[in-house]
């Protein structure tokens, strides 16, 4: 009889097939939840729309309310100078993170110089799948798999990295970005989903399976202090906003 407020971070096993039974179930019984509840929470307009068309919630219902960071833990530093620059993914190790498109854009890059190493932060269902295209590219000394990462080590990661890529085809809000973004670090991140209101004009986005615009793209802020700069300065501003 109390009124009921429920929040959505997103839909996502209602979207795509679920990689676990159990989060159908879960959601289909959230879906009736949402149904009777007075008032819905949602993440970024890309959950609320989804709300709408899928579970024909009435938009009056949903309140887009976004989530933040800690920006005292996740904040910028001045970047060094790496002979080597490194290329970060943190993040789940599954199909629509876009974690395959990372590795295969990285060789290309790797074809037009050899000044780089990727890290891939993070676990989950396509980590021997990702390794082993990883050695099928040939490209293992150039690779290092950091595993799970302390959520105490994050911040550093994201500091020392000079380039930090994501480019997920879908997100409910989308973390990672934008706190590589709060740590001054250039990010190079999909046009899908609820990214581009998250991220907004401080990084570069790429349609998600475009490996050849990302190994584009990567090459040319690698290349680009000026834009380096540019994107450290912007970057810490979105995520403090």
């Amino acid at each position: 009889k109390r009124p009921l407020v429920t929040t959505f971070h997103d839909i996502i096993p209602l979207l795509n097939k679920p990689r676990y039974m159990f989060e159908r179930v879960y959601f289909q019984y959230y879906s009736k939840v949402a149904k009777r509840s007075d008032m819905i929470i949602a993440d970024s307009n890309q959950t609320k729309k989804d709300l709408i068309s899928v579970l024909s919630i009435p938009k009056e219902k949903i309140v887009v309310v976004y989530p933040g960071i800690d920006t005292k833990k996740f904040s910028p530093v001045p970047k060094k100078n790496n002979a080597v620059k490194t290329i970060l993914y943190q993040g789940g190790l599954v199909r629509r993170k876009g974690v395959i498109e990372v590795v295969n854009a990285f060789a290309k890059l790797l074809e037009k110089r050899t000044d780089i190493k990727l890290q891939i932060g993070g676990g989950g269902d396509e980590s021997f799948s990702l390794k082993q295209e990883v050695k099928r590219l040939g490209i293992e000394e150039h690779v290092e798999f950091l595993g799970f990462v302390p959520d105490v080590e994050l911040p550093k990661r994201y500091q020392e990295a000079d380039l930090f890529v994501y480019p997920s085809q879908y997100e409910g809000f989308g973390y990672t970005p934008l706190e590589a973004m709060a740590c001054g670090t250039p990010v190079i991140t999909s046009n899908a989903s609820s990214i581009p209101e998250v991220v907004g004009d401080a990084a570069i986005m790429v349609y998600p399976l475009d490996t050849e615009a990302l190994a584009t793209e990567m090459n040319n802020v690698l290349s680009n202090p000026k834009l380096q700069e540019k994107m450290s300065v912007e970057g810490p501003l979105v995520a403090n906003r």
